[in-house]
């Protein structure tokens, strides 16, 4: 039976609020598009903005605006823009393009280059691969999501999950996001990891699961998947395992 994605329409409330979104980029962003696109829809530029992040994601090892993506019915969408569109963006208005970083207005450029041309339809289509297929609709998608279909995935997920690292760091943070896929594919749904080391060299992770997943054995098999992985390194790891709805967490030290 094929799954059904409602909804929700591009110009509904988002399900979520991303932390670290950055309105500001993300309204300059699409603004720029809208200059490169004829006749730009607000469909036809989420599909832009979402191929110009997967390309300064791969170089940048950050999204544009930050934040994180939503999965609708026809494609992935940025929460920020989501946003930005129901509080009535006006897209014929002027960029302000000294909100964007030279990288991002590379990525951008690029993007209009290669598909501003296209039709929207196109170019959503474009939008509709397996990072998206995973997501069940209005799930957030975020970076690491995004960067476990890039061709340097490994790099990109290194610098996520530690973006300033020391030399003499361990290589247990680097495990734990490369054992991700394998938690995943053990608790048979997506998942949302953020980790970081302690001054005490204990790894502190939060996994997030969609709420229609999440339970108690579940838990335990992410818990334990992650285990495995930090196990050749010595190290402590701390986990606490929430879903995307309010419920209490599950934590194991």
């Amino acid at each position: 039976m094929t799954e059904q994605r409602t909804p929700p329409s591009l110009f509904a409330a988002p399900h979520f609020q991303a932390q670290g979104e950055d309105l500001n980029v993300c309204r300059a962003a699409a603004l720029y598009l809208a200059q490169r696109v004829p006749s730009p829809t607000f469909e036809h530029l989420s599909a832009l903005l979402y191929l110009a992040d997967l390309e300064h994601l791969s170089r940048c090892g950050a999204l544009i605006f930050g934040g994180a993506y939503e999965a609708l019915r026809d494609g992935p969408a940025p929460s920020a823009f989501l946003h930005l569109t129901r509080a009535g963006l006006d897209l014929s208005a002027a960029p302000d393009l000294e909100e964007l970083s030279p990288a991002a207005l590379e990525a951008l450029s690029a993007c209009a280059d290669r598909h501003g041309q296209a039709s929207a339809p196109h170019v959503t289509a474009l939008t509709r691969g397996e990072v998206w297929k995973a997501h069940p609709a209005g799930q957030p998608i975020t970076a690491a999501h995004l960067a476990r279909a890039l061709p340097n995935a490994r790099a990109v997920l290194e610098h996520l999950a530690d973006p300033h690292p020391s030399a003499d760091e361990p290589s247990a943070l680097r495990a734990l996001w490369e054992a991700l896929p394998s938690a995943e594919t053990r608790a048979g749904c997506p998942l949302t990891l953020s980790a970081q080391l302690r001054p005490d060299g204990t790894i502190t992770a939060e996994v997030i699961m969609p709420d229609a997943h999440y339970g108690f054995e579940r838990a335990m098999t992410i818990c334990a998947a992650l285990r495995d992985a930090v196990r050749p390194f010595g190290v402590d790891l701390d986990i606490e395992v929430d879903s995307d709805a309010a419920r209490p967490s599950f934590t194991q030290v």
